[in-house]
């Protein structure tokens, strides 16, 4: 069973962690780019991932969602 809850904390970390990385990072700007479509094909993952669990979810379990 997926906790939405969970992915939704992650998600904001991934953001912060982003953010920051992006803004302070002396690396080049090819591997920055690198690291934000990682961090974007993550987030498309979970996104996959949620919307599975909740297509097959019971109707309890979508109000849970909402």
């Amino acid at each position: 069973m997926i906790v939405v809850k969970d992915f939704l904390s992650s998600i904001k970390d991934l953001r912060c962690w982003v953010k920051h990385f992006y803004d302070q990072s002396s690396i080049p700007e090819l591997t920055r780019i690198k690291a934000l479509m990682r961090c974007s094909s993550f987030l498309v993952k979970i996104v996959a991932l949620v919307w599975d669990d909740y297509k097959n979810a019971t109707p309890e379990r979508k109000l849970e969602y909402l």
